[in-house]
């Protein structure tokens, strides 16, 4: 595809600045924009950051690299920047993300799975200082904290890490912010600084994570670089009104009179200190216990100071601009400050919100460096022999954590009935609590081939004996221990119950009874006397006359 270059004349750039003056200042009258936001006001200033070009631009070395250094200092300064990046990681991550085949050789993925667990999940980078799990957490907060991170698949069998200020344009090596782009802006290569020199690594040798928030986006931008100005203010005014706590804090009391203290203002902030005389025993810098007795001058009196520092206002300032913070994150302001603020139903949308934050950096996690590093460990164990070679190994999923809940017990019961009616399968209701399927049918099995061998065989039953009466009477046997049954079984156990339930027809006791009728010559049989006798208590039927006379 050849390219045109594109003429302007002069007649065209005068037309064009004079729409560009108009879509500008003028647009501030309603008469020419339609957009009352893209207007010129007198009232609002201009905001000179605001344009419209590419993320390259915006987001060049120079800005990138203060965001990160501004962001990795307000991580290790303040607690609630630290909580919440630390809270996307553990919830997102847990005690790891653990690989399942999904492949068809059913005897590969036991041992491709044991691999992954004694022999890569101890030690998967080349420093040897982080398992499986301090890895993920380690590139969670990377990408929180500093907008990227790298991972090199490198020959040793290894990963190695590099964090995202070591990725830079070098001197004149043609790349953008430390990535050699090829004709469609796809990455090619990577320049990584090592200490005085760099390397170039192909794009299919490196890993690169971010969150993507434009299409044409090369690096990542910090998620604090939204809120890094709000985390400035809110140190500082912190950091102001503890000083001005500390000095109120500091005063006992003032003693004032009508003419003043002549030792005021005459060194340091509380000016000069009173010296001790035979007149005076205890001077006034020393009224700090209730057992002293002050002597005062005449005109002298001694004014307590309640401290007044911080205002009722502070603390909504200060929960409004983490507010933002948090926001800036994606994750529910509550969720990172004052939980106790909202109600059972409005926590509950609370969580869901920060679970969904939390499943969306485990796909960002699985879809672009988990699948890519199974494939890389596992092909290099086919290779050099430790397992066998299968066509499919690739095929894999990850286990996730238990999903954050503050309803265990419900949301517990109601997973089970999805369960019990066909709504749901194994593998969700064990996905649900962190658990492999698999594992846990094959654990279940074993747990009651394990009760069953404990369990004694039943007793073989004894001749009936023969009563007085001449009635046959059985043994009573103890019944045998019966095993836990499998979910499978449960599950046909509970609708086999259910189905002869809604057929056996509950019919009630069979009890004697007649209908008396209101009929001058209606006669009663003799059960019927019988039972009309021991109703009133008669002991000879004879005396109830078998008509009844109206």
């Amino acid at each position: 595809m050849s390219t045109i270059p594109k003429k302007v004349s002069l007649v065209s750039r005068i037309g064009a600045g004079v729409k560009a003056f108009a879509a500008g200042y003028g647009a501030g009258i309603s008469t020419f924009q339609p957009y009352e936001g893209a207007g010129f006001s007198r009232k609002r200033p201009i905001i000179y950051g605001a344009h419209a070009r590419d993320s390259k631009i915006d987001l060049n070395e120079s800005t990138r690299t203060e965001l990160l250094k501004l962001a990795r200092h307000m991580y290790r300064n303040i607690g609630i920047v630290k909580g919440a990046i630390d809270s996307i990681a553990s919830y997102s991550i847990g005690p790891g993300l653990r690989p399942q085949y999904r492949g068809t050789d059913a005897e590969f993925g036991p041992l491709a799975e044991a691999y992954w667990r004694d022999v890569i999940a101890p030690a998967p980078e080349v420093t040897g200082r982080m398992t499986w799990t301090d890895l993920l957490m380690a590139l969670s907060r990377s990408i929180d904290i500093d907008g990227d991170v790298f991972v090199v698949l490198t020959d040793s069998g290894k990963l190695q890490v590099v964090e995202a200020h070591r990725v830079c344009e070098g001197d004149d090596y043609g790349t953008t912010d430390g990535i050699f782009l090829g004709k469609l802006g796809e990455p090619t290569a990577y320049l990584i600084e090592a200490n005085d020199t760099y390397r170039k690594l192909a794009s299919d040798l490196v890993i690169h994570l971010m969150e993507i928030e434009r299409p044409d986006q090369i690096r990542g931008a910090s998620g604090l670089s939204r809120a890094l100005n709000h985390l400035r203010d809110l140190k500082l005014v912190t950091e102001f009104e503890k000083d001005a706590l500390k000095v109120q804090s500091s005063i006992a009391a003032v003693i004032t009179s009508h003419e003043g203290d002549p030792l005021a203002n005459t060194g340091g902030f509380f000016g000069k200190i009173q010296a001790r005389d035979a007149e005076n025993d205890v001077a006034r810098e020393e009224i700090t216990s209730s057992a002293n007795i002050p002597r005062l001058a005449p005109g002298e009196k001694i004014e307590n100071l309640a401290p007044s520092r911080p205002g009722s206002s502070f603390e909504p300032f200060a929960k409004f601009l983490i507010r933002d913070i948090a926001l800036g994150l994606n994750l529910p302001p509550e969720f990172v400050y004052d939980p106790a603020s909202v109600g059972g139903a409005g926590m509950r949308f609370v969580v869901a919100k920060a679970q969904r934050r939390f499943e969306q950096r485990q796909r960002l996690l699985i879809d672009r460096f988990c699948n890519k590093a199974w494939r890389y460990f596992i092909a290099r164990a086919i290779a050099a022999g430790d397992l066998p070679e299968v066509e499919d190994y690739d095929r894999v999923s990850w286990q996730t954590p238990k999903s954050l809940t503050v309803d265990a017990g419900r949301e517990a019961m109601q997973a089970r009935e999805d369960y019990k009616a066909g709504l749901s399968s194994l593998q969700d209701y064990f996905g649900e609590l962190g658990l492999d399927w698999q594992e846990q049918i094959e654990q279940m099995d074993r747990e009651k081939k394990f009760i069953a061998a404990l369990t004694p065989p039943p007793a073989a039953p004894e001749p009936a004996a023969v009563s007085d009466a001449g009635q046959t009477e059985q043994n009573a046997q103890p019944e045998p221990v019966q095993t836990p049954a499998a979910p499978e079984e449960l599950v046909a156990n509970v609708t086999e119950t259910l189905a002869m339930q809604a057929k056996v027809e509950v019919l009630p006791a069979k009890t004697e009874a007649f209908t008396m009728k209101d009929e001058p010559d209606y006669q009663l049989s003799d059960k019927e006397l019988d039972m009309v006798t021991k109703a009133i208590g008669l002991k000879d039927k004879k005396k109830v006359t078998r008509k009844r006379s109206s």
